[in-house]
């Protein structure tokens, strides 16, 4: 998306702002506002007005957005692509309702899957990583939740036990052994019959 001076607004998107206005929401406004601008100038690149969109549009400007680089280089955070598309859904919910369009376009735009709050998803850090970092950080229910999974997901007894010995080597003995600890104890678990 390339920046351009700020364009005027759809009369239907300044009729939806007013809306959000007079609804006591002015904070919610301003900060559709900066969405919607975002929007309109990407309508603005495409030869397209807010009352004409269809659901194709909507999703070749999500495509947009996900293409979309910061002044830093970084893509735009999957927060934030969510927080667009459920304003576009609202914005052109009300249009609908309202009778300024007779189709909701955004009504099947799908909101993008976010990642992990602590902003790392499973792909990119592998079971038995997050067996390491719990065994370290003395999280002891949380280790053995995670030790539960990785065994259920085909994480090997013998491939935990290397993980455990690789954190005492740089953690200490009493990480080592508080971690295997709670790994004989969670092991037990499921030897159980009916376990």
């Amino acid at each position: 998306m390339t920046l351009s001076p700020p364009p005027t607004h759809h009369p239907h998107l300044l009729a939806y702002l007013a809306s959000l206005r007079a609804a006591g929401k002015a904070s919610t406004a301003r900060t559709t506002e900066g969405y919607l601008r975002q929007f309109s100038r990407w309508l603005i690149t495409e030869g397209l007005t807010a009352d004409r969109v269809t659901t194709s549009d909507l999703q070749r400007f999500q495509a947009a957005l996900h293409a979309h680089r910061t002044a830093a280089g970084q893509p735009l955070a999957s927060a934030t692509i969510a927080t667009m598309t459920a304003m576009l859904r609202s914005a052109y919910a009300w249009m609908h309702q309202t009778g300024l369009i007779l189709i909701d376009p955004a009504a099947g735009l799908s909101l993008p899957k976010q990642a992990h709050r602590a902003g790392v998803t499973a792909e990119h850090l592998s079971q038995q990583e997050s067996i390491a970092l719990l065994a370290t950080l003395n999280r002891p229910h949380e280790l053995r939740l995670h030790l539960r999974g990785a065994l259920t997901n085909g994480v090997s007894r013998r491939e935990i036990a290397a993980v455990l010995i690789h954190c005492g080597v740089y953690c200490g003995a009493p990480v080592a052994v508080d971690s295997f600890r709670i790994a004989r104890e969670v092991f037990a678990e499921l030897d159980q019959p009916g376990a």
